[in-house]
This record gives structure tokens, C-alpha cells and sequence, in this order.
């Protein structure tokens, strides 16, 4: 009985080993094929995210005689600055005493 039971057992065995084996490999292939194909789409997603995130806005000419104002200003205070603190290195009559 024991051997009936054992060889109808390996039969079956065999029987679901070779049933599965082409269902096992397709679903194998298809998951892997959805995986890369995943893949490329997500990384050309990240490459044109990135173009086109840091892809440099063109300034209008309001924007760039603005730009040069605010340096002219800056340019100017710099000067006066320097003019300042040339005049106050020498005497210390222009220093301030309530720092």
C-alpha cells in the first residue's frame, strides 16, 4: 500500500511540476518584463524632470535693468564706505563710542 500511495504521490508531483513550470516562467518573464519597462519609464521621467527643471528662464529687459540699478546702488554704498572709513582711520574723533 505504501508504495501505491508513494508512486501515485510522485506522479502527481511530476504532474503539477511540469503544469507549472510554463505558468511559473511566463508569469516570470511578464513580471520582469513590467519591471523594466518600469524602470525606463521612471528614469526618462527623472531625465526630463530634471531638463526641465533646471533648464534657465530667459530674463525680460525690465528684470535685467533692474538687476543693473540694484548693482549700481550697491557699487555706489561700497564707495561711500570705503570714503568713510578712509577718513575715519586716522582720527578718533569719528569713531563711535556706543558699540
Amino acid at each position: 500500500m505504501g508504495n501505491i500511495l508513494s508512486g501515485f504521490f510522485q506522479s502527481l508531483g511530476a504532474d503539477m511540476y511540469y503544469v507549472t513550470i510554463p505558468i511559473a516562467s511566463h508569469s516570470l518573464i511578464s513580471a520582469l518584463q513590467a519591471i523594466i519597462i518600469g524602470g525606463v519609464i521612471a528614469g526618462v521621467g527623472l531625465i526630463a524632470y530634471d531638463v526641465l527643471s533646471n533648464r534657465k528662464k530667459r530674463p525680460n529687459l525690465k528684470e535685467l535693468a533692474e538687476e543693473v540699478r540694484r548693482q549700481q546702488e550697491r557699487d555706489e554704498l561700497e564707495q561711500i564706505d570705503s570714503q568713510n572709513s578712509e577718513r575715519n582711520e586716522g582720527d578718533d574723533k569719528y569713531t563711535p563710542t556706543n558699540l
